[in-house]
């Protein structure tokens, strides 16, 4: 009996992991396109400058922009960077202000004292960007969310009465654990896709994969036909408010949970055996 509960919250969090990584690879698309992490960045290459020299209000965010632009560091003149070392703001620092009579005026006998001082306000400054950037992308994975569940109709309720009631949904699901496991290890230790051409089509590429993989799910992804009534029902309504609600989790809160949930299995599942096997050997 334990072991069906257990199977049964393990399928119900396959699927809420699955569409969670959906979630996680729209968000990285959208960042990706709107150049979240080039913005966050740029802030704080805005900050740092000013921090170094407030002196430098009127110039700072312009300069910001021009060393993210920067054809050294940048893809191209039209995106922002988005990964930026100590080393390399000093050496595009030191470019812009020989190149550029505006910054060097700007910077008069100052340009040595800010180049010095970029290494001790670099770290805490970028700190400051990336929780910036990690803010804004939980905004955009709870928007998501809510746009998932409400547009899909995915029902959480429902769908956990589902798996609980059948057998054979329920077995298929425990058996894609793993294989789910090894997905969202991968989705979520990938690296920062670069904020290119290539890097929309490697997302969307994975982006299909995980779609293969729900539908080997048999669940229906797509509501057929989508009706507006659906919400007039209260436990479906409710049903898709809990989804929203599940999905702005986030997949690597649910990663980890399954991961705790499929441990737990393995540890009862060896007991049940430990258990037959003792039963067994006490009838002969």
């Amino acid at each position: 009996m334990l072991l069906n509960y257990l199977d049964t919250a393990i399928g119900f969090v396959v699927v809420i992991l699955m569409y969670s990584l959906v979630i996680t690879i729209l968000v990285q698309m959208v960042g990706v396109l709107l150049q979240l992490r080039g913005k966050a960045l740029l802030r704080g290459v805005e900050l740092l400058l000013l921090e170094v020299d407030p002196n430098l209000r009127g110039q700072a965010k312009v300069l910001a922009d021009q060393v993210l632009r920067h054809p050294a560091i940048a893809e191209s003149r039209k995106r922002l960077a988005s990964a930026l070392r100590p080393e390399e703001l000093r050496l595009v620092v030191r470019s812009l202000v020989a190149s550029n009579p505006a910054f060097k005026a700007a910077l008069a006998q100052k340009e040595g004292q800010l180049l010095s001082k970029i290494n001790d306000w670099f770290e805490p400054v970028m700190d400051r960007a990336g929780e910036r950037f990690k803010m804004n992308t939980r905004w955009v994975t709870t928007v998501f969310a809510v746009i998932l569940a409400f547009g899909l109709q995915f029902d959480s309720i429902g769908v956990f009465r589902k798996i609980s009631t059948n057998a054979e949904l329920r077995g298929r699901l425990v058996s894609m654990s793993d294989s789910v496991l090894e997905t969202s290890k991968r989705e979520l230790e990938a690296p920062a896709t670069p904020a290119t051409e290539q890097g929309l089509k490697d997302l969307n590429g994975r982006l299909e994969k995980l779609k293969t993989q729900l539908g080997e799910t048999d669940l229906q992804l797509v509501p057929d036909p989508w009706r507006w009534s659906f919400y007039g029902q209260w436990r479906s309504l409710s049903g898709v408010i809990l989804s929203a609600f599940l999905l702005g989790l986030g997949a690597p809160f649910w990663y980890g949970a399954l991961r705790n949930l499929v441990g737990l299995r393995h540890v009862v599942d060896k007991k049940d055996d430990e258990r037959k096997q003792a039963a067994l050997a006490a009838k002969k």
